[in-house]
């Protein structure tokens, strides 16, 4: 089991912070501020991120990836071109996948991010699957993020994948993993 914990300032009185065993506190003489370290168990910590894989395949390859992804993010998982834009308000971070087409993200992707509702202080991490080259996939798809209020944090891609074959995503994975467990997502 992980172990995490949490600081930030209280005012003195205050009662507004998160489950979790008490570490320490601290008094600031000047601002009159508490410091407050909490402990919180694995599930007390997975509920301060609440994430979902989108996805939009056109060969297979980037369900795939996609399916990969959410089973090791224990994310669920939605195809775009079957879900709203707006059912993403709930989720905190967003793990976005398209294909390679033409160096850019499918036109079905870019054309679900710009009907995503805006939002501050959310998180994304991109990924792609391409034939040789990503190109300026994860630019557009930032740029475009960015609009809605999105900070990317993380783009990764897999390419030379084939329909028919097994695919390798034992790097793709890993990259994903390492930057959910970065404390800039909590």
């Amino acid at each position: 089991m992980h172990i995490y914990v949490e600081s930030y300032l209280e005012p003195l009185g205050s009662s507004s912070r998160p489950g979790g065993r008490l570490l320490r506190t601290h008094k600031c003489p000047k601002t009159n501020h508490t410091l407050i370290e909490v402990i919180l168990t694995e599930q007390a910590h997975s509920k301060t991120m609440n994430a979902c894989v989108l996805y939009f395949s056109r060969t297979g390859n980037t369900k795939r990836l996609a399916q990969a992804i959410a089973d090791t993010a224990k994310a669920p998982i939605f195809d775009m071109t079957s879900t709203e834009p707006s059912a993403v308000e709930n989720f905190d971070l967003l793990i976005i996948g398209t294909p390679v087409e033409g160096s850019r993200p499918a036109k079905e992707t870019l054309a679900f991010i710009e009907n995503m509702p805006k939002k501050e202080g959310k998180k994304a991490i991109l990924f792609c699957t391409c034939r040789l080259w990503k190109g300026r996939t994860f630019k557009i798809m930032e740029k475009e993020l960015d609009c809605k209020g999105y900070e990317t944090i993380l783009g990764v891609s897999k390419k030379g994948m084939k329909p028919d074959k097994e695919a390798d995503f034992s790097e793709v994975l890993a990259e994903v993993k390492k930057a959910l467990e970065k404390p800039q997502i909590q």
